[in-house]
């Protein structure tokens, strides 16, 4: 009877472990039409923003490379459409331990892996309610960026806005 209720607790624990493991993402290469999920961020020369695919939601980091593109980027809304091409790669696991788990955070807010393209192009609006909250967002603070002093555009945009960065 031991034998038999540790047979079974094996059993359950295998199929539990099993149960558990995510398939890991595979780096690979990705060209085609993406959707912006998240309010863009241009910080320097570094653009991000999460994205979806058809099957997959991405935390994308682009490099910006001249003063025109960075000026078009800002166009960018949540809910638009944009062509991408390039890399698809897996967040790095801590290399130290109790060190911060970025993988983990990722996968927490749904994100599945890391995009990083080489070209951003063809963006275009999709007409969809579901962005428009965020859209009013994105535009509420851009125009306290463009309205309150410099520094204190940020103490203020988190006052109105709840901003967590």
């Amino acid at each position: 009877m031991v034998s038999l209720c540790g047979a079974v607790y094996i059993l359950i624990f295998m199929i539990h472990e099993s149960l558990e493991t995510d398939q890991p993402v595979l780096e690979k290469f990705l060209s085609g039409s993406v959707v912006i999920e998240s309010i863009p961020k241009t910080d320097g020369n570094r653009f991000s923003a999460t994205v979806s695919t058809d099957h997959e939601q991405l935390a994308t980091f682009y490099t910006i490379q001249t003063e025109r593109e960075k000026e078009a980027l800002k166009e960018v809304e949540p809910g638009m459409s944009c062509h991408m091409t390039g890399d698809v790669r897996p967040a790095k696991h801590a290399t130290i331990p109790n060190g911060f788990q970025y993988d983990q955070f990722l996968k927490s807010k749904g994100i599945d892996a890391i995009f990083l393209p080489q070209s951003i192009k063809n963006c275009t609006k999709k007409h969809s309610s579901s962005y428009y909250l965020q859209v009013i967002r994105q535009k509420g603070l851009k125009f306290l960026e463009d309205h309150v002093p410099k520094h204190s555009v940020g103490i203020v945009q988190a006052l109105i806005f709840l901003i967590v960065s």
